[in-house]
């Protein structure tokens, strides 16, 4: 699995800095970029006669992100630019039980994201930032009692592919280091319970992401 992730963000990463002279001919900038992931998730039972076990939203796990970036201006000094990304993502979740907030399922969820912003600068050193996304659910894990993580792909459907807004912000702190501000919600459900004999129980995640980052000149 984690080589599947690495190759995936080798290839991009090599991409984007294999790009030097076509950085030198077009108004393109590269940089990188990772910080704090904040992901909360909340299920739902569709089965009404279920509800007693139905588990709720309970604030956001930690997790991180980190990956690069391409930035193309239209044309050099617009105030409008387009920003893609591919981020490796990390995403810790709890949730509770309703009927019993002392049963608690901890999820750990690896994925990948291709974010593409549209990026409106205020000032020089600050834009709001929304967009798109493609995100590519490689594995998830769930927490068990004695500390282990269990592979859970027996028990539920991981949706391979999401799409995902998100909408944010970005400061340049000093030349081409910069803060960000991102919150990502993710369409669809991230996965669906296997167990459909006894109710359908669907999964639905978003994140917090603040970042540190560098864009090169």
């Amino acid at each position: 699995m984690m080589r599947k992730v690495f190759t995936i963000l080798g290839i991009g990463t090599l991409a984007m800095f294999g790009t030097r002279q076509l950085q030198a001919q077009t108004n393109l900038r590269f940089g990188l970029k990772g910080g704090l992931n904040l992901s909360h998730a909340h299920s739902e039972i569709d089965d009404q006669s279920a509800l007693d076990a139905d588990r709720e939203y309970n604030g956001f796990g930690p997790g991180f992100h980190a990956g690069a970036l391409a930035e193309l201006s239209f044309p050099k000094g617009s105030k409008f630019k387009l920003q893609l990304e591919g981020l490796y993502n990390l995403n810790f979740m709890t949730l509770k039980e309703a009927s019993n907030n002392d049963i608690q399922n901890k999820f750990t969820l690896h994925s990948v994201q291709v974010p593409l912003s549209v990026r409106y600068f205020i000032v020089p050193d600050f834009s709001f930032n929304a967009g798109l996304s493609a995100n590519f659910n490689v594995a998830a894990y769930q927490k068990m009692d004695n500390g282990d993580y269990k592979n859970i792909k027996d028990d539920v459907n991981i949706t391979p592919m999401q799409l995902g807004l998100h909408a944010g912000a970005t400061y340049y702190i000093h030349k081409g280091f910069f803060v960000e501000a991102r919150y990502n919600y993710f369409l669809g459900d991230v996965m669906t319970s296997k167990h459909t004999n006894l109710y359908d129980l669907d999964y639905n995640t978003g994140t917090l992401q603040l970042g540190l980052g560098y864009k090169f000149e």
